[in-house]
């Protein structure tokens, strides 16, 4: 009788941890956020005669001193699934999250980025960022070595958002 007690214990024990462990897996994956908003195209892949256009910054509703911060995705804002929104460090408390998106760019071209460890831990890495010239709207950003990292398109910049293209 104890034998048979004990069998249906460890299978409800069992069921229980598979059904826990699969929720676990479906909430891990829903949460977590990639860096979709940086872009690296090398430029034999895109076709000679294709031209790429942009807005210029000095069309967008921006302030370029509005940039240098550090910026926070908020993806509870962002309703356009072609658009990321940011918004500063400091702009309210967010909901926690596995991972969110992060930038800090400086006005003598240093720029900071967190990067996810396969350890699922969080660091800044440090870099430098070209910032838009002439009225452009694109950052470069380079990794501490100086080999092109990716560019992130300006869409919208003031001092309370900051939206990029994904």
């Amino acid at each position: 009788m104890n034998k048979k007690r004990f069998a249906n214990t460890l299978v409800i024990i069992l069921a229980f941890v598979i059904i826990m462990g699969i929720t676990g897996y479906f909430i891990l994956f829903q949460e977590q956020e990639t860096a979709p908003t940086i872009t690296n195209t090398p430029t034999s892949s895109v076709p000679q005669n294709t031209q790429i256009t942009t807005t210029p910054i000095s069309d967008l509703p921006t302030d370029q001193n509005a940039l240098y911060k550090e910026w926070i995705h908020f993806r509870e804002e962002d309703d356009d699934p072609t658009i990321a929104v940011y918004r500063p460090s400091d702009f309210v408390s967010l909901t926690p999250s596995r991972f969110r998106m992060k930038y800090r760019f400086q006005e003598n071209g240093s720029c900071s980025w967190l990067s996810l460890a396969p350890n699922d831990a969080h660091y800044m890495t440090n870099g430098t960022c070209d910032y838009p010239e002439n009225g452009g709207n694109i950052i470069t950003i380079h990794k501490a070595s100086g080999e092109k990292l990716g560019e992130l398109i300006i869409l919208e910049l003031n001092d309370s958002i900051l939206k990029l293209k994904k």
